[in-house]
């Protein structure tokens, strides 16, 4: 019983949840992307985890979207932004500037830069004070 879109959202909750573990994480990736952006992130974090591969084919999934043509809405750019902002949580410097595109707007990534330096020296710090985790550092 049930109508076709009962059916066909099962369908996409299915393919959502066994295609990582089947070998097509991107293809789910792209589907998430594709079908329900609002969730991307929150996917991520599960599927993708801390691995730089993963993370780095999914901002070049954007990019392709941007080079082919697709709009930059502001809900799509806000959703590269938010990505961004988590992959300068899980890098150091030197490999979030890896993960940037060549010729991309300074003005776009140069906070995300910037906050992926005062991460790393935070934690620099942390580890030079034997902080415990819980303390905080204000800038």
């Amino acid at each position: 019983g049930g109508d076709g879109g009962e059916e066909r959202q099962g369908d996409l909750a299915l393919k959502l949840l066994t295609w990582p573990h089947t070998g097509k994480l991107d293809e789910a990736v792209e589907l998430v992307l594709n079908k329900c952006s609002d969730m991307l992130l929150e996917y991520c974090l599960v599927f993708l985890g801390t691995s730089l591969e993963r993370w780095k084919g999914l901002l070049d999934l954007f990019l392709e979207r941007l080079r082919i043509g697709s709009p930059l809405t502001q809900s799509f750019s806000s959703l590269y932004k938010s990505i961004l902002e988590h992959v300068v949580t899980i890098t150091t410097p030197e490999e979030f500037m890896g993960l940037l595109p060549a010729n991309g707007s300074l003005e776009f990534f140069l906070p995300l830069i910037e906050q992926s330096c005062r991460l790393l020296l935070a934690r620099d710090l942390e580890t030079d004070l034997s902080t415990p985790a819980h303390r905080t550092l204000s800038h």
